[in-house]
């Protein structure tokens, strides 16, 4: 087994860290997501665990067939992608504001 810290705390990180960014969305009482927001976040947990359960696969390529390591290791590196992807959307949009009960263009 490669013991590189740095991978390891990458994966533990990518594969944790859009799980509380899950659970602050969710029980968030100062801000609001918007439902598209926790969708994405969800997806990001999702394809994260997939990245770190395969990253940590991948870390002991002695038991794997060439052709296997090669497709954990691409999948290793989508699903890395995909977590990045859908964690910076959110975070970059920000939480939305609730509208005013009287809607927008009815209240004067």
């Amino acid at each position: 087994m490669r013991h590189d810290p740095i991978e390891i705390a990458l994966l533990l990180i990518g594969g944790i860290g859009p799980i509380l960014l899950l659970v602050r969305s969710l029980f968030a009482r100062k801000r609001a997501y918007a439902t598209w927001a926790k969708f994405a976040y969800a997806l990001a947990s999702v394809t994260g665990l997939i990245w770190l359960i395969v990253g940590f696969i991948v870390l002991e390529p002695r038991r794997l067939t060439p052709h296997s390591f090669s497709f954990l290791l691409a999948l290793k590196y989508l699903c890395g992608g995909l977590t990045i992807g859908f964690a910076l959307s959110v975070i970059m949009a920000g939480p939305c504001k609730k509208a005013a009960s009287g809607g927008l263009f009815l209240s004067r």
